[in-house]
């Protein structure tokens, strides 16, 4: 009936109209330390797969009959379970970059007085139409930024992942 792709958008639409109803505030301090654990295990990831590369582990995965499953190496399985650990850390920092940015509406009204010689008048305005447009340039200019960085990281990683599997002699 639907494919897995549209599950996952009605999920998600689901899921945030429910989060709109009851009010969930967002937590500054949690996006925090979401991105602190993901940018942490993103450097400790790498450094064990650094560490893996320099020893003699790839050659023993790729030649070993053990560690075969079908026509897969050990080797292929275990960097291709790292590639997609890497890149699903990478979109865990992207969407908790995303909330961060996106500010909670600000509520407070500013009263100017316009005074003249015929009227007096205080104009009211909320404070979103006169932050509103500074926020959205800064937060468009500062995801494009995030944003290629973001897919300078995942070719990074796809080159890396594959220049290590054609490295290792086949057999």
């Amino acid at each position: 009936m639907f494919t897995d792709k549209q599950l996952r958008a009605l999920f998600g639409i689901i899921t945030f109209i429910f989060i709109c109803f009851l009010g969930i505030k967002k937590n500054l301090y949690f996006i925090q330390s979401i991105l602190t654990f993901a940018s942490v295990s993103l450097v400790i990831v790498t450094t064990v797969f650094a560490i893996l590369c320099n020893s003699n582990t790839p050659s023993e995965l790729q030649n070993n009959p053990k560690y075969k499953c079908g026509n897969t190496t050990g080797w292929v399985k275990l960097t291709r379970d790292l590639q997609q650990y890497m890149h699903r850390l990478l979109k865990l920092i992207s969407v908790a970059l995303v909330v961060l940015i996106f500010p909670s509406s600000y509520k407070e009204t500013v009263s100017l007085p316009i005074i003249s010689k015929y009227v007096g008048y205080k104009l009211s305005f909320s404070l979103d139409t006169i932050l509103w447009y500074s926020d959205i340039a800064l937060w468009y200019s500062f995801l494009v930024c995030v944003l290629f960085l973001m897919l300078r990281t995942r070719s990074l990683i796809n080159i890396s992942i594959y220049t290590l599997q054609c490295s290792v002699k086949k057999p």
